[in-house]
């Protein structure tokens, strides 16, 4: 990333009536897919499956024979202590990184031949070695520029209208978060330790710098949503510093494919990794009785690195 403001489109420039290949106006759908997946995607279909996924590095393993299936809508919690290779096996998952054995299909595609279209087909946040923001710029640059990185390279700009969007899908999750603080009754507003509502309000011209922990990832986390893609991976959720953030972050994470129904996207399936699954447990609990928009929750354990 630069600190250059990525160009903004006025509202009257309709550059896509230009670009038949564009879904629409927003510059937001999936765009340029040549490639059609060689296995079924239907509703019967695992939108994941894994098998034997092994990693080597030098005489030890990263991970090692790690299988798993997923569904669409799911999300997958890879677990496990600091060097157990989780960053690695996200990415390796997403089409991102190589691994030494094993393979499987993501959406469709068979890994790791056709890594290419997975990643495609997928997003990830919070991977500071790709997707690190830029404390230089704001809020709204961001989004201006994934934006562009998702249009064809014929349509360098985005539009005022689709970064408004891009926006709104944040303070739809911030006011949503809001909502379900105020849901909590006395007991569980205990039992978790909430004492007020998240602190998600936002400014577009808001430098990154500005911002708190908890926002920076749900910037993230929209700069993932923002292509539309079936799978978003979002690392090293529990690396937030208090249990109020961790906790605001898995919720998100619980109901994240819901609330994107509202921005009419695929469901959602997430890959989410951390050390220690406690918050996330404590949620599952907490909302025992009343999580019909939560997603099916499917923890992978990895074992202690080898010594």
């Amino acid at each position: 990333m630069t600190a250059d403001t990525p160009d903004v489109e006025p509202d009257d420039v309709k550059s896509d009536e230009v670009a038949p290949a564009a879904k629409d106006e927003e510059g937001l759908d999936q765009i340029g897919f040549t490639d059609q997946p060689s296995e079924s995607t239907g509703a019967s279909a695992p939108m994941i499956s894994v098998h034997d996924l092994t990693k080597r590095t030098g005489e030890n393993h990263a991970y090692r024979d790690v299988s798993f299936t997923a569904r669409a809508g799911e999300l997958v919690v890879l677990a496990g202590p600091e060097g157990t290779g989780k960053t690695m096996l996200l990415l390796g998952i997403l089409g991102r990184m190589t691994f030494d054995a094993g393979g499987g299909h993501v959406a469709g595609f068979e890994l790791p031949r056709r890594a290419r279209r997975v990643r495609e087909h997928s997003a990830v946040a919070n991977v500071d070695a790709l997707t690190a923001l830029d404390n230089s710029m704001t809020v709204r640059q961001h989004l201006a520029e994934r934006i562009i990185m998702n249009r064809p390279w014929y349509l360098p700009v985005a539009s005022r209208r689709a970064v408004d969007r891009a926006m709104d899908e944040y303070l739809d999750i911030a006011a949503h978060l809001g909502d379900r603080f105020d849901a909590l009754s006395p007991a569980a507003m205990e039992r978790l330790g909430l004492a007020e509502r998240p602190d998600l309000e936002l400014r577009p011209d808001a430098y990154i710098d500005e911002l708190n922990d908890l926002q920076r990832l749900t910037v993230e986390i929209v700069l993932a949503c923002i292509s539309k893609t079936e799978i978003v991976g979002v690392d090293d959720v529990d690396l937030l510093r208090t249990q109020k953030d961790r906790l605001w972050a898995w919720l998100l994470l619980l109901q994240l494919s819901s609330l994107r129904q509202d921005f009419s996207v695929p469901t959602t399936t997430l890959i989410a990794t951390c050390q220690e699954t406690t918050e996330l447990q404590q949620l599952l609990d907490a909302f025992a009785d009343e999580a019909d928009d939560f997603a099916p929750v499917q923890q992978v354990l990895l074992p202690g690195k080898e010594t």
